[in-house]
């Protein structure tokens, strides 16, 4: 009965790590996705800029 017991306690062990990294790994997904949607959002804002920079200058 006590083997039962230890390999079950076992293979939730095993299987909460798996969960952890699993998390883990998909916190640094995430986190690479926001950071390069935040570098997309600021080259978007720097092109806008450029634009209407252009656009004073061509007026003058």
């Amino acid at each position: 009965m006590q083997k039962k017991g230890r390999s079950r306690k076992l293979q939730k062990q095993k299987l909460n790590r798996k969960e952890k990294e699993k998390t883990e790994n998909d916190e640094e997904i995430m986190k690479d996705e926001e950071s390069q949607d935040t570098k997309m959002k600021k080259t978007r804002k720097t092109e806008e800029a450029g634009e209407i920079l252009k656009n004073c200058e061509d007026n003058k």
